[in-house]
């Protein structure tokens, strides 16, 4: 024969502390639901939307040069970045929003350098190498041309179109 169980001392209690824990917990999943879907929008945001511009920066001789001022400007919005470049002569611009940006090369002893239409698109990641010639100060190098988009980094090819194109792309559950 089984023994009793043994009564619960506070039977009550059992029962109104299950309870609570469940209330409490649902309203904190509920809390936790309304926020997942607040802020993973943002998040996908700021990874699909903004851009990263990184490079290399040389001598003559193609070694690096550190502590080069590299200027990231937006010729829409006005945004500006500086940043010098490490001992391995690298620079990088990271979250910029999409637009056409103009990038300033400078250091001393060495001709400054002005790239003009670097165009960043959303989530795109530009490589710009800059190799940096002997000179002083009043001699200026500007490059003025739409810079191709390469992103070393992935062998992803990747294109925008334009919203018309999609729209015409023939579907299944589509009347013609």
């Amino acid at each position: 024969m089984k023994p009793a169980a043994a009564p619960s001392p506070l039977p009550g209690r059992r029962s109104v502390a299950i309870s609570t824990f469940v209330r409490s917990f649902s309203s904190r999943a509920r809390l936790l639901f309304v926020l997942s879907l607040a802020f993973p929008p943002i998040c996908a945001w700021s990874q699909t939307q903004l851009a990263t511009v990184s490079g290399t920066i040389t001598d003559p001789s193609g070694a690096v040069v550190p502590g080069v001022s590299v200027t990231i400007v937006s010729q829409g919005t006005g945004l500006k970045r500086s940043a010098p470049t490490d001992t391995a002569g690298e620079y990088r611009f990271a979250g910029l929003p999409t637009g056409n940006y103009s990038l300033r090369i400078e250091r001393t002893g060495f001709q400054p350098q002005i790239r003009e239409g670097v165009e960043l698109t959303s989530a795109a990641e530009v490589m710009i190498n800059s190799q940096l010639a002997i000179g002083d100060l009043s001699q200026q190098a500007t490059v003025s041309a739409n810079i191709a988009e390469i992103d070393s980094t992935t062998s992803t090819i990747d294109e925008l179109l334009p919203e018309q194109s999609l729209t015409e792309l023939p579907l299944d559950n589509r009347s013609v």
